[in-house]
C-alpha cells in the first residue's frame, strides 16, 4: 500500500468506469477491513489524508448495487476508527449518503426483499458515527 496502491485505486474510482470502479472499491473494502490492526489504522488515516472520502462517498449513488454496498461497508469499517476519521466522514456529508443507502436497501427492491448486507453496513456506520466517545 505504501508503494502507491491507494493512488491507483483512487484513480480507478475517479474514472467512473464500471470495469475499474468495481475492482477498486472491492480492494478498498478489503483494505479497510484488514485483520492487522496497524495496517487497518494506517489505511484509514491515509484515506482521510489523501482526501479519498469524498471520492468514495460519491460512489454511494453509482448505478451498480455491488459498488454501493462496498461503499457502505467501507464507511462502516472507517466508522470504527479514530474520532478524526469519523469526523471526516461527517464533514464529507457521509451521513446523508448512508441514510440514502439505507433507504435504497429497503425500498424498491426486486421481489420485495431487503438488501440485507447493504442495510446492515449502512445502518452500522450510522450507529457508529452517532456514538459519542
Amino acid at each position: 500500500v505504501r508503494e502507491g496502491v491507494l493512488k491507483v485505486i483512487l484513480s480507478w474510482l475517479k474514472s467512473q468506469k464500471e470495469n475499474l470502479v468495481l475492482p477498486a472499491i472491492n480492494a478498498l473494502r478489503h483494505l479497510t477491513n484488514s485483520h492487522d490492526e496497524y495496517m487497518r489504522g494506517w489505511i484509514h488515516s491515509q484515506i482521510v489524508n489523501e482526501y479519498a472520502l469524498p471520492i468514495i462517498i460519491k460512489l454511494a449513488v453509482f448505478d451498480d448495487l455491488h459498488v454501493r454496498s462496498a461503499v457502505a461497508q467501507i464507511l462502516s469499517n472507517l466508522s470504527e476508527s479514530a474520532s478524526h476519521t469519523r469526523a471526516a466522514i461527517v464533514d464529507a456529508k457521509g451521513v446523508s449518503y448512508l441514510v440514502q443507502l439505507l433507504v435504497d436497501a429497503t425500498h424498491d427492491v426486486p421481489n420485495g426483499k431487503i438488501d440485507e448486507p447493504l442495510a446492515l453496513a449502512a445502518g452500522r456506520a450510522i450507529l457508529l458515527l452517532a456514538a459519542v466517545e
